[in-house]
């Protein structure tokens, strides 16, 4: 149910900036009639709303209202101020932006993001300082011992996961990505 009223609050408002008033020989007209309402619905909105409780713990409801919070496996981004959560029944991977942060209200619903779907299951992240990456898989951060990153000697903007000293997944436009977002993490030879 929450989840319903955070995406009922975000269309009210984005019809209300939709209307636009249009100034005709002195007479104020609303134009609503051309405005395509279906693109108003914001695509990487989750079906999830999470709520922060006192002592680091949440609440996760899907869009029916469904209480899901034992369904679900989260864990704090690199950044520690994100929330990232795997539900294990619909196998969607969300994100809540600035859940930890100090100025998140606790007892409030969030809007929470898709994180894009990943053919392998597995998606990564760069850090905050460029300095490393990290893979999650289903809610749970892997092992890092396992993986090493080459540059692509075909190709020298992407960049070769290699997993156990085998070339696997592969990076595409390393340099277009943005730290402390999360991207799916592609086979090698897709």
């Amino acid at each position: 149910m929450k989840a319903k009223i955070i995406a009922l609050t975000s269309f009210i408002a984005a019809v209300y900036a939709g209307t636009t008033s249009a100034q005709n020989t002195g007479t104020n007209e609303s134009k609503t009639e051309n405005t395509n309402y279906s693109n108003l619905f914001d695509d990487d909105l989750s079906e999830f709303a999470v709520m922060k409780l006192d002592g680091g713990l949440f609440k996760v409801e899907d869009f029916d209202g469904n209480n899901v919070t034992d369904d679900v496996k989260a864990l704090k981004t690199p950044n520690k101020l994100d929330l990232l959560f795997y539900e294990q029944k619909s196998g969607a991977t969300t994100i809540c932006y600035g859940f930890y942060s100090t100025e998140t209200k606790k007892n409030k619903w969030l809007e929470c993001r898709i994180v894009p779907g990943s053919t392998t299951g597995l998606h990564w992240t760069l850090s905050n300082d460029f300095k490393s990456f990290y893979i999650i898989q289903n809610g749970a951060y892997l092992d890092m011992s396992m993986f090493k990153l080459k540059t692509n000697p075909s190709n020298p903007d992407e960049y070769v996961v290699q997993e156990n000293g085998v070339d696997k997944y592969v990076l595409h436009d390393l340099k277009g990505k943005y730290p402390d977002q999360f991207y799916p993490l592609e086979l090698l030879n897709q």
